[in-house]
């Protein structure tokens, strides 16, 4: 483990439980948050917040017209509901698993 997960490790906590961790000014630290996947845990990433978005509307969009299919949802949608906020787990695209045999709504 490096000095700056470390570091990020240790912020962790504060910043989930007690607010952000303010680490805008430290770029070491947030590049390791953004590529653990966490930078929204301990700054406003509002890049990340807006992709969260359409990526949240895009999984609307899919619910609706998988209507009458069963699926379920992974990764990062389905994670971030663990998350003191849902809209601040980062997600970069939608993830669905169906049955095999379920292609058609007559499954």
């Amino acid at each position: 483990m490096t000095d700056a997960q470390r570091e990020l490790l240790d912020r962790l906590p504060p910043a989930i439980y007690d607010g952000e961790a303010h680490l805008e000014n430290d770029p070491r630290l947030l590049g390791e948050a953004r590529a653990q996947a966490v930078s929204t845990l301990v700054c406003r990433d509002y890049a990340v917040l807006a992709s969260n978005v359409r990526v949240i509307a895009a999984h609307a969009d899919l619910t609706g017209m998988l209507s009458g299919l069963p699926f379920t949802t992974l990764k990062g949608y389905a994670s971030a509901r663990w998350y003191p906020d849902p809209a601040l787990r980062p997600m970069g695209d939608v993830d669905l698993m169906a049955a095999p045999d379920c292609r058609t709504a007559n499954c």
